[in-house]
């Protein structure tokens, strides 16, 4: 069991971390640090929970053994400073943040800088508040712990990364270490980017005035297009290089394709099946596949 856990940020991360670490009796003691209003919802599953900006919130993350910052990347690297000049001299910080470079570069020139592990869940729901939290979300999804790697930067000490992945194992998380750079460029191929082409082709299908005719296919693929602007906004901030270089792999085959088709020539054709017997490879699918029944698109 974890000693004392407080989250900063009751949404759907972390409202989620607060309903599973109750459900499972993760914490010795569970707390909150978020607006009066959406501590009036989340207080059934808390111990204590206290309003931002109050007084009562230093003391309470200085009597805390993990603290855990889960807001939108910006507001995570505002916030740093004073809690990590709060916590006790054995209490760790961590963050859900999908976007991990900026916040090691702001936690370097911080005090106690050793005692913060950036994490990072890979679980999420296309709605957010703690109302769509719930104590399942994190069951089998893996949460990435990036230690700051930079020889000019102390390490964490190895057991404030071991109280963060038993934070991760607390909710039914798998804990993986990966290298802050590597998480942000695989962010933006299998996230950021992808949210982009979601809610892109969502608009243009509405602009089109065709989403009425709309199947199954169409609402797997744009399932996830639109979410909080607040989060996004600081996400395609802080990682908009990854993003751009995604995007432009992402757009590379299609624009080739739509130049092959426009030309009414085999070309076209033959590289749109292309396109989709790799995605086939990848998957491990392949030709010769069984199957019950075509895919509806």
């Amino acid at each position: 069991m974890l000693g004392q856990v407080t989250v900063i940020g009751c949404g759907l991360i972390g409202g989620s971390v607060v309903k599973s670490l109750r459900a499972n009796r993760g914490a010795r003691r569970l707390c909150a640090i978020d607006r009066d209003d959406v501590l009036s919802k989340a207080r059934p599953f808390l111990d204590e929970g206290v309003a931002t900006g109050s007084r009562e919130a230093a003391d309470l993350v200085a009597r805390s053994d993990l603290v855990v910052l889960a807001m939108p990347v910006g507001a995570i690297i505002r916030n740093l400073g004073w809690v990590l000049g709060a916590i006790g001299v054995d209490a760790v910080v961590t963050d859900t943040g999908s976007v991990k470079e900026p916040v090691l570069s702001a936690v370097r020139a911080k005090p106690r800088s050793a005692r913060f592990v950036a994490g990072h869940p890979m679980a999420g729901r296309e709605t957010g508040g703690f109302e769509a939290s719930t104590p399942e979300l994190f069951q089998g999804a893996r949460w990435f712990l990036v230690p700051d790697a930079r020889e000019s930067k102390e390490p964490p000490d190895e057991r404030a990364v071991d109280r963060v992945a038993a934070l991760a194992r607390a909710v039914g998380a798998d804990p993986m270490v990966i290298d802050a750079r590597a998480h942000d460029r695989a962010m933006a191929y299998v996230s950021h980017a992808p949210q982009l082409v979601a809610s892109a082709l969502y608009g243009v299908a509405a602009r089109a005035g065709v989403l009425g005719e709309a199947g199954p296919g169409f609402r797997d693929v744009t399932r996830i297009a639109g979410g909080p602007s607040s989060m996004w906004r600081d996400i395609f901030d802080t990682n908009r290089r990854e993003i751009a270089s995604a995007l432009a792999d992402i757009l590379e085959p299609l624009v080739l394709l739509r130049d092959q088709l426009n030309n009414g020539d085999e070309k076209g054709l033959e590289a749109a099946i292309r396109l989709l017997e790799e995605v086939q490879r990848a998957k491990g699918i392949g030709p010769g596949a069984s199957s019950e029944g075509e895919p509806q698109p």
